[in-house]
């Protein structure tokens, strides 16, 4: 990402780890710094429940080959092991092509041998990817204007080959980057020790980074209540703060003199209010369901 920054100034993070389907929506900014716009976390689609969900359909299908009663092989903690182990070692390495099963002794001495074909698996998968497909379009038309459009969409995980298909129909003519799983760990660990160790030229080629910051106080002032800082002087840019809100209010930039930047009247209900303040000082304001309005 960083020998072309200047076209992916809105990335979407896919990582499909072994504890669920990380979505993270990162905004980069003028200055070169990587802002979190979104994160969503599915766990329907973690390791341990793709292993379940394959190892279970093997064990199902080496029972009728076997004529043995439904649930008998799957009940037995052994077998089940042994289900669940050569499932890892099938779908990390035949994610894109029909699954082999091949288990010596796997119940009553009993081998077995079944092969779960690709269109099979997708068909199997379907029920657990449809809730990923939603967010994946929840993430990508919410506050989305023609300054937001995903330039990038970067892949980890062991699982993410599930989601080639629908990142590619969703994302067709969008750039995409993937991350090899053993190479991930070794790049996060070099960056922390770089860090830890304050090799920070190792991290990024410039170890001086100017970083703008807010000149005001932004705060909210409702009736008969003292003022509430959101987004405090020399906070960091860009800054996204949410606040709930019950009551009218006005919005008010402080410094040596209090200006008004918003009257927000029409609070009739408890409501969360979004405030992002951009590197170039624009104020962004959102209510749930309703457009955003920049100051």
């Amino acid at each position: 990402l960083q020998s072309n920054n200047n076209n992916n100034n809105n990335i979407l993070v896919v990582d499909a780890g072994a504890s669920g389907l990380k979505l993270t929506r990162l905004h980069q900014t003028t200055n070169g710094m990587l802002f979190q716009k979104a994160h969503h976390t599915l766990s329907t689609i973690s390791g341990p429940a793709l292993l379940k969900l394959l190892a279970q359909h093997v064990a199902t299908q080496f029972e009728r080959q076997s004529r043995i009663p439904r649930g008998e092989v799957w009940e037995s903690k052994k077998a089940r092991t042994k289900l669940l182990r050569e499932a890892e070692r099938v779908l990390l390495g035949s994610a894109n092509s029909s699954l082999s099963f091949t288990i010596d002794g796997l119940y009553e001495g009993m081998d077995c041998h079944v092969n779960v074909s690709k269109p099979r698996w997708d068909m199997m998968t379907a029920p657990l990817l449809r809730p990923v497909q939603a967010k994946l379009q929840q993430m990508v038309t919410d506050n989305d204007n023609n300054n937001n459009k995903i330039d990038t969409v970067l892949c980890a995980g062991p699982w993410v080959s599930l989601l080639d298909a629908t990142i590619k129909n969703m994302f067709p003519a969008v750039k995409r980057e993937t991350v090899i799983p053993e190479e991930a760990v070794v790049m996060g660990c070099a960056i922390q020790a770089a860090l830890s160790t304050k090799d920070l030229h190792l991290v990024c080629p410039t170890p001086t980074l100017r970083v703008p910051v807010s000149p005001v106080n932004i705060s909210i002032t409702p009736p008969q209540n003292d003022h509430v800082v959101l987004i405090p002087i020399g906070a960091p840019l860009p800054c996204r703060v949410t606040h709930a809100l019950s009551q009218p209010a006005k919005l008010i930039a402080r410094s040596e003199d209090d200006v008004v930047l918003a009257e927000l009247n029409d609070i009739a209900e408890e409501t969360v209010m979004t405030l992002e303040l951009s590197v170039e000082g624009q104020l962004s304001i959102q209510f749930p369901g309703e457009p955003i309005v920049t100051i």
